[in-house]
C-alpha cells in the first residue's frame, strides 16, 4: 500500500527500479478497519506500468481472512473487498502458477452473536454466502496453485479450509503443501496428499494419514498417542529432508514391531532436523546425511556414539542448543570427531541465562583450529541481553567470541559470523549512569563493533539485535556504523 505522500518523496526512477530488480513479489491482502485510501491520480506512471506489466509480481498472494462465528457487515464487505482484490491478483498473474498462503483467523473487532441484520444465528449455521462466493473463488485457482500454505485457528476456518479442498482432481500442479491447523482431526488433508505432483509436505500429525512415496520433504508434529507413524514415514523412498518435531513414545521406533523394517530406505536423506535424538540410534542410518539440526542432552551421550558409529555420514552442516550439551564434557569426544567435515556452525545459546560455562566450552573448541578445520560461517542465535544477573556473563561471552573468532580468522577459512543478540528486558541507556544495564549493554556492543577493528573486508559479520526496545541505542551508535557499513550490519527484528 502506498500513501500519496510516498509518490512524491520516490522519483518514478526508483520505484521502477525496485520492480526491475525485484527477486521476488508478494501481495498481501489484509482487512484493516481504517484502510488506507490509495488515489491512483498520486501513483507514477511508470510504478504503475511496472506493477501491471510483470505476471510474477502477482504470483505470492497473502490472504488474511476473518472467520468470526458471527459476522457483522464489516466483515462481509471485507470478504467481498477480498474477493475483488484477489480477481484482480489472478488476472494479473495472466495463468502464472501460483503460490498461496491464507491465514483463517478471528477478527478481534467483534464477538457479539448477531449478523448485519441483527438476526441472531447458531454458530453451526453453514458459512454465509460471502464467505462461500470467497471459498468458490479460490478454489477455481486450484489447477494453478504450485504451493499452498494454510494456517486455521478456528472451528469455522476449518470448514472454510475443508470447502477448498473438495476439488480432488484440480491440485494437478501442487508441489508444496503446508498446513497449520488447530483441530487436526477436522481437517481433510486427502486431496492435498493425493495431488500427483506434490513433493513437500509440512503438517501436524494424523495417525490414519498414507504418504505418497514421492514426497522429497516432509516437516511433522508427531503425536503423543501416534505408534504407526515410522512404518508410514519408511515407505518415502525419496525423502531428502526430515523435520521431526514433538511428542511421542520414540522408543516404538526400536520395538519388535519394527524390527524387519530395514532403515537404509532412507539412504537418500540429506538434511534431518529433530528434537529427539535417541530415535536416531532405534531405527535410523543416513548415509548421506549432511545437514543435521538437533537439540542435545547430557543423557543422549550414549545413544550419539551408537548411532555414529552406525552411520556413515559426513556433515557439513551442524546446529544445535549450546547450553545442555556442553554441560555434560562426556560429549565433547563424540561430537569433535563428527564436526571434521562441518562448514557451517549453527549455536542456540538460548538456554545460557547467567551460566557461560558451557558457552565458553563452545569457545574452547572454536578455538581449537584442527576440531573444526573446515568452518567457515559461525550462527550464534539468541544471545541474551537483559537481566543484570546473567549480562556480565554475556559481557565474558561476547569477548570470549570474538578471541575465537580472531584466531579462526588467522586461519584463513572464515568467511562469515552471524549474531543473533536477543534484548529480554527493557534496556535504557543513560551516559551519566554508568551503572545501569543500560550503559553496560551499550559497552556490549561497542566490543561488537571492535571486531572490526583488525577484521579483513573479506569476513562478513552480521549483528542482528532482537527486540523493539533497543532501536534508540542502534541510533546512538550510528556514527561508528555508518563508518564500518562495509563490515558490520545493524538489523531490527
Amino acid at each position: 500500500m502506498l500513501s500519496p505522500e510516498i509518490s512524491t518523496i520516490l522519483p518514478p526512477e526508483i520505484l521502477l527500479q525496485i520492480f526491475h530488480h525485484a527477486t521476488e513479489g508478494r501481495l498481501v491482502i489484509e482487512h484493516r478497519t481504517r484502510c488506507i485510501q490509495l488515489d491512483t491520480i498520486h501513483v507514477c506512471t511508470l510504478w504503475r506500468e511496472a506493477a501491471l506489466g510483470d505476471a510474477s509480481l502477482w504470483t505470492t498472494i497473502v490472504l488474511w481472512i476473518s472467520m468470526n462465528d458471527a459476522l457483522d457487515g464489516g466483515t462481509i464487505v471485507s470478504h467481498r473487498y477480498i474477493s475483488s482484490l484477489f480477481a484482480l491478483a489472478i488476472h494479473n498473474a495472466r495463468g502464472s502458477l501460483l503460490d498461496l498462503s491464507m491465514f483463517l483467523r478471528h477478527s478481534l473487532e467483534d464477538n457479539s452473536t448477531e449478523t448485519a441484520e441483527g438476526v441472531t444465528r447458531d454458530q453451526n449455521d453453514p458459512i454465509l454466502s460471502p464467505e462461500v462466493e470467497l471459498a468458490s473463488q479460490i478454489v477455481a485457482t486450484s489447477p494453478r496453485w504450485r504451493a499452498i500454505k494454510l494456517q486455521v485457528s478456528t472451528p469455522k476456518g476449518i470448514r472454510f479450509a475443508t470447502s477448498l479442498m473438495q476439488a480432488r482432481g484440480n491440485l494437478q500442479e501442487l508441489r508444496e503443501a503446508d498446513i497449520l491447523a488447530v483441530g487436526k482431526s477436522e481437517f481433510d488433508f486427502a486431496p492435498m496428499i493425493a495431488a500427483p505432483s506434490l513433493q513437500k509436505l509440512r503438517c501436524h500429525w494424523i495417525d490414519q494419514l498414507v504418504l505418497p512415496s514421492r514426497l522429497t520433504s516432509i516437516s511433522i508434529q508427531v503425536r503423543l498417542e501416534s505408534s504407526v507413524w515410522i512404518q508410514t514415514l519408511l515407505l518415502c523412498k525419496s525423502l531428502r529432508y526430515i523435520a521431526i518435531m514433538g511428542g511421542g513414545d520414540w522408543n516404538d521406533a526400536g520395538s519388535s514391531n519394527n524390527a524387519g523394517i530395514v532403515p537404509t530406505t532412507l539412504q537418500h536423506v540429506i538434511e534431518l532436523r529433530t528434537d529427539h535424538p535417541p530415535c536416531l540410534v532405534k531405527w535410523l542410518t543416513l548415509p548421506s546425511l549432511a545437514k543435521l539440526h538437533i537439540k542435545l542432552c547430557p543423557e543422549h551421550h550414549t545413544c550419539l556414539d551408537l548411532f555414529f558409529q552406525r552411520s556413515a555420514c559426513r556433515l557439513h552442516t551442524f546446529s544445535t542448543v549450546a547450553a545442555p550439551v556442553l554441560h555434560d564434557i562426556r560429549l565433547l569426544p563424540t561430537l569433535c570427531p563428527i564436526l571434521n567435515a562441518v562448514e557451517y556452525l549453527a549455536i542456540d545459546s538460548s538456554d545460557i541465562g547467567h551460566d557461560t560455562n558451557p558457552f565458553l566450552t563452545l569457545l574452547s573448541i572454536l578455538r581449537d583450529v584442527q576440531s573444526l578445520p573446515l568452518l567457515h560461517t559461525i550462527n550464534i542465535m539468541h544471545l541474551s541481553v537483559g537481566p543484570p544477573q546473567s549480562f556480565f556473563g554475556v559481557r565474558s561471552a561476547v569477548i570470549g567470541l570474538r578471541d575465537a573468532i580472531q584466531v579462526r580468522r588467522e586461519a584463513g577459512r572464515l568467511q562469515r559470523v552471524i549474531v543473533w543478540l536477543k534484548c529480554l528486558e527493557d534496556v535504557i541507556y543513560e551516559p551519566r549512569a554508568n551503572g545501569n544495564v543500560g550503559a553496560r549493554y551499550f559497552n556490549a556492543l561497542e566490543d561488537l563493533q571492535s571486531w572490526n577493528a583488525s577484521y579483513d573486508p573479506a569476513v562478513d559479520i552480521s549483528v542482528h539485535v532482537l527486540g523493539s526496545r533497543v532501536a534508540h541505542l542502534i541510533v546512538l551508535n550510528d556514527e561508528h556504523g555508518s563508518k564500518r557499513e562495509h563490515h558490520i550490519q545493524w538489523e531490527m527484528s
